[in-house]
């Protein structure tokens, strides 16, 4: 099989690259996680279930998730439609004079503003630049090295997720 880039050489338009740092990308560890845990099939096998979770890790890469928090807002969109093709599925299965047919119509509607809820949310996130953790929270937290690590780096456990929720949710005073 041979791969044409298309339009040939002369009359795409040329586009550079711009380096993005690490830290604008989900680890590959939570977008596994993600990808994993989105539904698949009762009986599948081990090959399936690795090509489905490919396939899924590739259509939550497809929203240009920048973090973790993209990453997770990317799955739920991927679910959400889901149970919107779920839904229409039995819809179509159902009586139309049926009361499931119009639960199914409910739940269908429901569901659609929840997902464009969550796309504009996401689309939001990423229209700002990413936040930077204060260097003084940073060293507050007794944090050594970065939340989110370099491809290099070990892989951390979930102190570095701890360290984010404590930054986000300090313990109340009497806890201090």
């Amino acid at each position: 099989m041979t791969n044409l880039l298309w339009p040939p050489a002369e009359n795409r338009p040329h586009t550079q690259s711009s380096p993005t740092r690490v830290a604008d990308r989900p680890p590959e560890s939570i977008l596994d996680k993600f990808a994993a845990d989105i539904p698949g099939p009762k009986h599948e096998t081990d090959a399936e279930r690795a090509a489905r979770i490919a396939m899924r890790r590739a259509e939550i890469l497809s929203y240009h998730p920048r973090n973790a928090t993209e990453a997770m807002l990317a799955t739920q969109c991927i679910i959400l439609g889901m149970l919107v093709a779920e839904n229409r599925r039995n819809a179509a299965s159902s009586p139309r004079t049926s009361s499931s047919f119009n639960k199914h119509l409910r739940n269908i509607s429901l569901l659609i503003r929840q997902s464009a809820g969550l796309r504009r949310i996401l689309v939001q996130r990423q229209s700002r630049p990413l936040a930077e953790i204060d260097a003084a929270v940073f060293a507050a937290l007794g944090l050594s090295q970065p939340v989110i690590p370099r491809p290099k780096d070990r892989v951390m456990g979930e102190e570095a997720f701890s360290a984010v929720i404590v930054a986000l949710h300090p313990a109340p005073k009497m806890l201090q």
